[in-house]
Parts: C-alpha cells; structure tokens; sequence
C-alpha cells in the first residue's frame, strides 16, 4: 500500500526532504548491530519522509454547502500503463491496456489512472494520485440507453 521513493507526481517532481530521510537511514545501516538494532532504533523513522501511499481515493466536494464533507465515493477508474503525450495534437489518451476499477484502487509504478466517465470532473486538473477530489460536471448529459424491441 505504501512506497518508498523521493519521486512522486508521477517521476516529474523530486523531493529533498525524502531523499535524506532514505540518506539517513542507509548510512544507518553501515553499523547495523549499533544504529538500527540498538539504541538508535529510531533511525527508522526517518523513512517516514519518504513513504508515499500508492492508492488512489476519489472524495465528493458538493458545491452545494460549503463545509462539505469530503466523502469516498465509488467511481469508476481506469489503471493502466502511461503514455507520454508531450507534444500531442488534441487530447489524446494517456494510458493503454487499461483495466477499470471501482476506486479507491491501487496504483503502481509506471501506471496511471484516470476517470471512467465524464459524469465528475476532478478539481485537480493534471494527475490522478492519492486522493482525487471530484465534484459534479456540470455539463455532463447521461446517455438514453436503447429500447428493446418488444414484439406481440
């Protein structure tokens, strides 16, 4: 459920304060009878700075009261491996082989994850990780479903 990695944003954004932390504790264990299994056992906690959780949590924020609570909901995800679409004309799409999943839903290294429907839009625009907030869009039509043909 958690990793640890001084990357994060998907590899794009490099955080120091976690790269010391996993410093910290690899020079730690150069005298591991001494640091980690002896007195200083508390060296461990400075991987703490690193851990990053690999899920991926869609919360409801309601527009409609303003100390909403921000509530799981069960949306519709789909994980996949990413594609890079620097430079792409449009909005093309940036995962393949994706399997959809109901959140919250665990991503892993190299993939990506992003929204079945357009029924909710995120609020955060760029990259679907950790915790997504969505609210309702707006201009969002549901899809009349087909009649069937009932014959007498």
């Amino acid at each position: 459920m958690l990793t640890i990695n001084p990357y994060y944003s998907e590899k794009f954004l490099f955080n120091k304060v976690s790269m010391a932390g996993i410093l910290i504790f690899v020079t730690a264990m150069q005298d591991l009878k001494e640091y980690i299994c002896g007195k200083y056992h508390f060296f461990t906690f400075y991987l703490a700075l690193s851990m990053y959780p690999k899920m991926c949590f869609v919360v409801n924020f309601g527009l409609i009261q303003l100390n909403d609570k921000l509530e799981p909901m069960p949306l519709n995800l789909r994980v996949g491996q990413a594609i890079d679409v620097v430079g792409h004309a449009g909005k093309p799409k940036k995962i393949t082989g994706f399997q959809t999943h109901t959140s919250p839903v665990l991503v892993n290294q190299g993939e990506r994850a992003e929204l079945a429907t357009e029924e909710y839009i995120p609020i955060q625009d760029t990259i679907l990780e950790n915790f997504v907030i969505v609210r309702r869009n707006p201009d969002y039509v549901e899809e009349e479903k087909p009649r069937k043909k009932t014959s007498m």
